[in-house]
């Protein structure tokens, strides 16, 4: 082939195949990390979903929890020195 012939059969193949190809890569990657990662959403949801409710049925606050948060108080404050 000539160069010249050679340079518009590889500008054609880039514009035909090979550009086209690369915009639809990029969103068949997002599509694909979606899928891989959404099973992992869901499994996550419903642990902490049955966490919550295992801790609201079965670890309710003691008295002496209770009186302690009652009775909190805050340390002082460090008092500024004058010179």
């Amino acid at each position: 082939m000539t160069p010249k012939i050679r340079k518009i059969y590889k500008q054609f193949v880039f514009y035909t195949i090979k550009l086209p190809l690369i915009y639809i890569a990029i969103p068949v990657g997002f599509v694909f990390e979606y899928l891989i990662t959404f099973p992992y959403i869901v499994l996550c949801t419903l642990d902490s979903m049955s966490k919550t409710d295992s801790l609201s049925k079965t670890d309710s606050p003691s008295k002496k929890d209770s009186l302690a948060e009652k009775n909190y108080q805050p340390p002082p404050k460090p008092s500024k020195k004058k010179k």
